[in-house]
């Protein structure tokens, strides 16, 4: 899961408002409709999918493990 937290660029022990944020710029930065870069679409499949697993963590109650998870890994 830590590799997750580094795709979004935030500490493990952030919280999900601090999650959302960089989610939020990452996906302004590399939409494939505002970045016409071939790479561009598989960076935000990469980062939707990291978003997505941690953001299930923390809907599902599991926050606490999640960051706890990704801090021993």
């Amino acid at each position: 899961m830590a590799a997750e937290y580094a795709r979004l660029g935030v500490a493990t022990s952030a919280d999900l408002k601090a999650i959302k944020r960089a989610y939020r710029r990452l996906a302004r930065r590399y939409h494939p409709d505002v970045n016409r870069d071939p790479g561009a679409h598989l960076h935000m499949q990469q980062i939707n999918e990291a978003y997505r697993r941690i953001a299930h963590a923390y809907v599902h109650g599991h926050e606490n493990s999640a960051g706890k998870q990704a801090q021993a890994e």
